[in-house]
């Protein structure tokens, strides 16, 4: 029942993991081999910039398996 509910981990990618977070990584892995002031500040502020991104959607998706197990629980499911 709670893998039916849950899931199976089926890749090594996080499920919470957008296509727009995937271009970010990579801007963000062409600023980390430039090795001046300026890249260390740009790849610092996208780095910066794709955790928030990714806290925030993986919190997001946590609080709507959380409420969709309530939910079940409440059903009697």
């Amino acid at each position: 029942m709670a893998r039916k509910i849950v899931g199976i981990k089926q890749s090594a990618r996080k499920l919470w993991i957008t296509s727009e977070m995937i271009d970010t990584m990579d801007e963000r892995r062409k600023w980390k081999a430039v090795h001046t002031e300026e890249g260390r500040k740009q790849y610092k502020s996208i780095n910066c910039q794709l955790y928030q991104a990714t806290d925030k959607t993986c919190e997001v998706r946590w609080k709507e398996q959380c409420d969709e197990i309530e939910q079940r629980d409440k059903q009697g499911e």
